[in-house]
């Protein structure tokens, strides 16, 4: 099928919000979000209102770290998805999203080591034919590469989507940015992920356990039997161990069950 063609000059609204602590973010995030319309930012000091910003869609205008969300992400009683308010370690916020492919692309990209940036809903495209679009996240690598994301499963991929899709990825490489769509892990990957999602958080030891095990795998790899019968039956190794997996500082693989047999290796250096 031809790529659908573009009608006019896209315009992007996005919403700006200043750093604060992962308390105050999420404060000011939902409050804001609960006052006044999608893709409103507060004004300039002294007018004490919200008014709409347009910007260009240009690589590091406005920086990234500092995108919201755009639009409400609220739910009904017809509604297909429950929209949550989902932990992010990479930016160590909760995040808003609307629906469980959502969570599950965030959860894929707060795993990855190569990622140092997520946003929700950071931008909305709009076109002069009045069509109108939101990609569902953003990501930034080590590397400075920024990421237009859609969750999209395969049977949901109709017409219209790509019609959106299209022009978003168009835009994107304009600005020297990608675009990706997300159909979803395989049912194992994203069982997988859910379980190391629990081990997001670094036990207070970690600094002590980590060479022990790191030093384990200094010669190949091992198996996940082996690693976890270091163990001394208080559960410090075994803890440290699904964390720095999560961190993907030890490597499995998110595709196949694990078991005892499960080959475990030292991941690469990020930006490798």
């Amino acid at each position: 099928m031809r790529a659908p063609r573009c009608s006019g000059t896209p315009s992007v609204t996005a919403s700006l919000i200043s750093p604060f602590s992962e308390q105050e973010r999420c404060r000011e995030q939902c409050s804001s979000l609960r006052r006044t319309q999608a893709g409103f930012h507060r004004g300039v000091a002294g007018q004490g209102r919200w008014r709409p910003r347009e910007v260009g869609l240009t690589d590091g205008q406005p920086a990234v770290e500092h995108l919201g969300p755009v639009r409400r992400v609220r739910s009904s009683a017809s509604s297909r998805h429950v929209p949550v308010r989902a932990l992010c370690s990479t930016t160590n916020t909760a995040l808003l999203v609307e629906s469980g492919l959502e969570y599950e692309l965030l959860t894929w990209l707060d795993h990855r080591r190569d990622i140092t940036w997520v946003a929700a809903q950071p931008v909305e495209l709009s076109w002069s034919d009045k069509v109108r679009h939101t990609p569902d996240l953003l990501s930034v690598d080590v590397r400075g590469a920024v990421t237009l994301w859609d969750a999209r499963s395969k049977e949901r991929q109709d017409d219209d989507f790509w019609l959106k899709a299209r022009r978003t990825a168009k835009e994107c490489e304009r600005v020297g940015w990608g675009h990706e769509v997300f159909e979803g892990l395989s049912e194992i990957a994203g069982l997988n992920l859910r379980w190391l999602a629990g081990a997001r958080r670094a036990p207070q030891w970690l600094d002590a356990v980590r060479p022990q095990l790191l030093e384990q795998l200094a010669d190949g790899p091992r198996t996940l039997g082996e690693l976890m019968a270091l163990d001394d039956g208080r559960g410090f190794q075994t803890s440290c161990l699904w964390h720095l997996i999560w961190t993907q500082e030890l490597v499995v693989d998110l595709d196949h069950l694990w078991d005892q047999d499960t080959v475990c290796r030292r991941g690469q250096a990020v930006g490798a």
